[in-house]
């Protein structure tokens, strides 16, 4: 459980045990301390079936993400490769896209 700006939110026990093990073994790799095998790599998610899976336009996805439309259609159409905290960040909104819904909620209430 997390807080942002005195309301808090849950994220699946699980799913949030998986991204602390995924950041660790990232960081293990990246330090050469072990090899992650082939069969263990995963592509970056498709942001185009995602958003179709959440019903939404370009521009609703987008400003979900908190990314320019451009930046997502150029993501969509591969003329541009998805850096590593987007990817995380489009895995989240894959599992748990009502936790982004309220941190947007809250992001729009200060602005």
């Amino acid at each position: 459980m997390f807080k942002w700006n005195t309301k808090s939110y849950h994220m699946e026990d699980q799913l949030f045990e998986d991204l602390c093990a995924g950041i660790r073994e990232a960081g293990a790799h990246r330090r050469g301390e072990i090899d992650i095998p082939a069969e263990r790599v995963h592509l970056s998610p498709d942001p185009r079936s995602i958003r179709t899976k959440l019903h939404m336009t370009q521009t609703e996805f987008a400003d979900l993400l908190g990314v320019p439309a451009g930046t997502l259609r150029n993501w969509e159409q591969g003329r541009r490769g998805i850096d590593p905290a987007a990817v995380t960040l489009l895995r989240i909104a894959e599992r748990s896209p009502d936790l982004l819904r309220a941190l947007n909620e809250e992001k729009h209430k200060l602005a």
